[in-house]
């Protein structure tokens, strides 16, 4: 068969590329790339044979040099008594020739299903071409791309495409079109994340309409565009069936609407800022509980649950981190309770998350504020945080001080630290424990400083004790030692232990007492002491003595039980 065309492929550096066919006219030969035809300021002829191109065709593209002989007038006309040239008669042929071989390429490329790029010209278009294809399969289409990529009809009155030998677009026989699926409705897709994208090159918004027809108030507008004659408002509405209820709104602002057409200004900041604002997400209703959210969870996990999270990054760009990391203080999410004062709604009561501390990686140390409004102001106040280490302050950071106690002030004033109720400074207790519970020390005699300083493993603050004690108990600042002894009220002008001063220490002793003994002989005397005198008829009085025997311990000492004498300090 007489060559007709010559393919190539590019290389990205090859700019000249010869053909073997002959032609009548340079304007017959044509050039594609990728099967678009090229226009002759794309390219020159090097010589007669071959084309150069201004710029080398880049790696893999494919490159076809053809002929399409023009049929619109013959080369040459001739009329009554002109002269006849055998050059003249021989182009004529040629045209006839050309177009016979390159329409037998043509025909012959079709039938073979190996239609080559560009050889459809838009003549032929014009012309109304017919072009019978079988209906090939999803790996092997009729009207290809390349191997496995094409047009083909999987069923009668069916056209669908494929890619890679995987069907991705089907028009069934009722003109339902499915993308990754057989459809089922009049649109139908389908895939691991299917979803659909308008984009509007313009400039504007992109617009999709639901419309009835013959009754546009039935409508339903997804995305609308504000400078469309039809599309005439720049929100998304959601309604039930009859239109009349609308159940959600996608603002202009880009607010989310739930029972509400319209953004209800919802309270003011707390954190310092001042300014009214409308939330971002929004639920009103004015039927009961319909107010309300609820989150459930039914995972079978024991520690998944439903949550609620407020979420703070100074960055600036949804999704970016670290480009401004928090400091200690900022706030981290609020709940605010508000209610209507005639006019607006006012803040209540708030519930605070802040930063506390230096945050590191993995490290965001953190506080709970409580807040409520008093009576007659218009914010809120802090009345109680729970600090990152556990600590609970009052009015702020008043965490109190070690061994306080927090003290009602009755309804009408929050509670405060104090002492009232506390153990005071000085206060001996006997322990069950043989170590001293804390802020106790033992009462072993020990020194204590005049302020802070380590005693018997305790780091701390000592003045307090030291001012009861004193020099008291021996040197300044000495505890008493009560190791092995009994405690005696100190007689404090009574009378009882009269001569005792406090704080002293006092040996053991008996107070003055007497015994009865008794001796049997013919004359009988019976003494009130220890020692008893017999007397006898015998011609001289002579005198005996009994002295009763010594028995008992060391000491003397009621029934009692050892524990650990400590004092607070």
């Amino acid at each position: 068969m007489a060559t007709t065309q010559n393919t190539y492929t590019g290389n990205g550096s090859l700019t000249e590329y010869s053909f073997t066919f002959p032609y009548l006219e340079e304007s017959d030969v044509k050039v594609s790339l990728d099967g678009t035809i090229q226009p002759t300021t794309e390219y020159s002829f090097a010589n007669a044979t071959t084309i150069s191109f201004n710029t080398a065709p880049a790696d893999g593209v494919a490159i076809r040099i053809y002929r399409e002989t023009s049929q619109e007038a013959p080369p040459a006309t001739f009329f009554a008594g002109s002269a006849i040239r055998a050059s003249d008669l021989n182009d004529n042929f040629l045209q006839q020739l050309y177009v016979a071989q390159e329409t037998s390429r043509a025909t012959i490329d079709a039938v073979a299903g190996t239609i080559p790029d560009g050889t459809i010209t838009p003549n032929m278009l014009a012309s109304n071409l017919a072009i019978d294809l079988a209906s090939g399969t999803v790996g092997l289409p009729s009207l290809t791309f390349d191997a496995n990529t094409g047009l083909y009809s999987p069923d009668e009155d069916q056209v669908a495409i494929s890619t890679n030998g995987t069907q991705r677009l089907l028009i069934d026989n009722n003109g339902r079109v499915g993308i990754g699926v057989t459809p089922t409705s009049v649109f139908h897709v389908k895939g691991p994340q299917p979803s659909i994208t308008l984009e509007n090159s313009s400039g504007f918004l992109s617009g999709l309409i639901l419309k009835t027809t013959g009754n546009a108030t039935n409508d339903y507008v997804l995305v609308a565009n504000s400078s469309g004659s039809e599309f005439f408002s720049n929100k998304y509405t959601f309604k039930n069936v009859t239109g009349t209820t609308e159940y959600m709104r996608l603002d202009s602002d880009g607010r989310l609407l739930l029972g509400t057409p319209v953004s209800i200004d919802t309270g003011t900041f707390v954190n310092g800022i001042g300014d009214r604002y409308y939330a971002g997400l929004q639920l009103a209703s004015a039927e009961f509980r319909k107010g309300s959210i609820s989150l459930s969870s039914y995972q079978s996990g024991s520690n998944v649950s439903s949550q609620v999270s407020l979420n703070k990054s100074k960055s600036g760009t949804v999704g970016n981190f670290g480009v401004n990391a928090l400091v200690n203080g900022d706030d981290l999410g609020q709940v605010v309770f508000s209610g209507d004062d005639g006019s607006k709604f006012v803040p209540a009561a708030v519930i605070s998350g802040e930063v506390d501390g230096t945050p590191g990686n993995d490290d965001m140390p953190g506080r709970i504020v409580l807040s409520t409004t008093e009576d007659g102001e218009s914010s809120p106040t802090e009345r109680l945080r729970i600090a990152s280490t556990g600590a609970v302050g009052l009015s702020g950071a008043n965490y109190g001080t070690s061994g306080q106690v927090l003290t009602s002030n009755g309804s009408s004033a929050a509670p405060t630290w104090g002492n009232a109720g506390a153990v005071p400074a000085g206060t001996v207790i006997y322990y069950a424990g043989s170590t001293a519970p804390s802020g106790y020390l033992k009462a072993n005699g020990d020194i204590i400083p005049n302020g802070s300083g380590t005693v018997q493993g305790v780091t701390d603050d000592f003045s307090a004790l030291y001012a009861v004690i004193g020099s008291t108990y021996g040197s300044a600042g000495q505890l008493p030692d009560l190791r092995g002894e009994f405690l005696r009220g100190w007689d404090d002008g009574r009378g009882v232990d009269s001569g005792r001063g406090f704080g002293t220490s006092q040996e053991d002793a008996f107070e003055a007492h007497s015994h009865k003994v008794g001796a049997r002989d013919s004359l009988t005397t019976y003494g009130t002491d220890a020692t008893v005198e017999f007397v006898s008829n015998l011609p001289s009085a002579q005198s005996q003595f009994v002295t009763s025997e010594s028995v008992g311990g060391t000491e003397t000492r009621p029934r009692n039980i050892a524990l650990l004498a400590c004092i607070k300090y």
